[in-house]
């Protein structure tokens, strides 16, 4: 009678249960895996039948052998299915009995019957859950993810041998090999950038990234060589609280998939930093089988783009959707696949390709042309989706050996903000994902604050976007204070940050 196992396969960020069906019949011997699987799946009958004729209480049948993973239109890759694949072709050759229900079996086997860890847990467990699976197999290495999910019976094990003398316990003739069951713990890096102490003077830069930290507000950093702005930008992790737990849910299942979960480590505040020679696929995600790209590992937290019109132009662009939407979509022709990339863009840039404009003690050598065509490389849509934009000028070495403010100070700041927004909102949102309701209700503006903004309006020909951007950072400017109204002095400090966009 063919056996039915539980195992799961990853989908984007999501994972699906799969059941592994499998009839051992007399025949022609031989091994035959259907139902969409990938080239990691149809090897596994090889690590498999290697490890069963290893073991000393198993053997691999030397019959006709069908495997079928159901449901059969779904593509299924991975080498998680060992595992299920090797106890349904004991479980249907009758060397061991026991009930398959509400057990899933996710885990690679070597050669050896070790069992190797394997991405995505965090979600398949999930998916699990969801579908009413009660009792859980799994490596060793993965219980720190898995534990993360609650109400489930998880059993970690080391090999092969671990996982059989589990199911079949008491009516084994099994040596009973003692199950690890260690502490579960994702490790939380705190990936905490320079002090804000130890940048001298840019005040102004400062106080934008405490705006953009507070509210998660985007910024770009625009000034010479050697003023300071990576180091800005790398600082912004000192002064960003913590991820609220559903969103470090999110995180850890993000990196789990891709693959980052290494010795259960995890940067509590994602932080990245992609090379400007970065493919597309690897950016926003995608490929074969769909994976998550930069601005999805940074979800939750920074994507920084240094020196950014040096990005080809398709990448700068790929940014409007997920800085709009907080989410990316990766059309295929079988599904579309949406990731989540809700993150605070920091960008870094010249003025100009010698980096010298407007410098009083240095001569720009750039020709207005070349000026242009610099610029030209960012989009008036992308800037229009940064909210903040600062000069960061030549640091002023007068005052290098001047007391700075530092970090700690600023986060302070930065919490009590965002636990009036979180309070304003009732969930984890902030002020840069307020839609049009929300604004006409908390950004309220005087007479006078009205007044200045429709003069905004004209001299600079603002958008609508840019409109209702400036009112989401004056509301944000206005919490870091503690006020309950937004004041013309917020509004004109929300102004001053886009001077820069029309002044080009």
């Amino acid at each position: 009678m063919p056996a039915k196992i539980y195992s799961a396969t990853l989908q984007a960020l999501d994972a699906k249960i799969v059941e592994v069906e499998v009839d051992v019949a007399a025949g022609m011997p031989g091994t035959t895996i259907v139902g969409l699987a990938d080239k990691a799946i149809r090897e596994s009958k090889e690590r498999v039948r290697a490890c069963l004729k290893g073991s000393k209480h198993f053997t691999y049948p030397i019959k006709r052998i069908s495997i079928n993973l159901a449901p059969a239109n779904l593509y299924k890759y991975g080498s998680q299915f060992d595992l299920g694949i090797a106890i349904g072709v004991l479980l249907a050759s009758g060397q061991v009995r026991f009930d398959p229900e509400q057990i899933l079996f996710i885990g690679e086997l070597a050669l050896s019957g070790v069992l190797r860890p394997v991405n995505g847990v965090l979600a398949m467990l999930l998916s699990a859950k969801e579908f009413g699976l009660k009792k859980i197999f799994l490596p060793v290495d993965n219980i720190a993810e898995a534990a993360l999910v609650p109400d489930l019976e998880l059993v970690p094990c080391q090999n092969l041998e671990e996982v059989i003398a589990e199911l079949i316990s008491e009516n084994s003739d099994l040596p009973r090999v003692k199950i690890l069951r260690p502490e579960a713990a994702i490790n939380y890096v705190e990936q905490l950038g320079p002090d804000f102490s130890e940048i001298v003077d840019q005040d102004s830069a400062k106080r934008a990234l405490e705006i953009s930290a507070a509210g998660f507000h985007n910024c770009l950093l625009i000034g010479p060589p050697g003023s300071g702005k990576t180091m800005l930008a790398q600082s912004i992790t000192s002064i960003l609280p913590g991820p609220e737990p559903e969103q470090l849910l999110e995180i850890i299942k993000i990196h789990g998939i891709s693959g980052n979960l290494k010795d259960n480590k995890i940067a509590k505040i994602p932080f990245r930093n992609p090379h400007h020679t970065v493919s597309l696929q690897a950016f926003i995600g995608g490929g074969t089988i769909p994976k998550p790209g930069e601005i999805s590992l940074a979800h939750n937290g920074v994507l920084f783009l240094d020196e950014f019109p040096e990005f080809p132009r398709h990448i700068i662009e790929s940014l409007r959707q997920p800085l709009e939407n907080g989410a990316v979509t990766i059309s295929r022709m079988q599904s579309n696949y949406l990731f989540p990339a809700n993150f605070i863009l920091i960008a870094a840039q010249n003025p100009c390709p010698c980096g010298r404009y407007k410098e009083s003690n240095n001569e720009c050598i750039c020709s207005p042309g070349q000026i242009q065509r610099y610029r030209s490389k960012i989009s008036g849509p992308i800037l229009d989706r940064i909210d903040l934009q600062v000069y960061v000028p030549k640091i002023n070495l007068r005052k290098i050996d001047r007391p700075q403010m530092s970090s700690a100070a600023v986060a302070e700041r930065v919490a009590a903000a965002r636990r009036l927004q979180y309070q304003r909102f009732g969930a984890t949102k902030l002020n840069s994902r307020m839609n049009r309701q929300e604004i006409n209700k908390f950004c309220q503006l005087e007479i006078s604050s009205k007044e200045l903004l429709y003069q905004a309006e004209n001299k600079f020909g603002l958008s609508a976007r840019g409109y209702f951007r400036i009112l989401k950072v004056a509301r944000t400017i206005a919490d870091l204070e503690g006020a309950e109204k937004i004041s013309e002095n917020h509004l004109a400090e929300a102004l001053n940050y886009r001077v820069w966009e029309n002044s080009q």
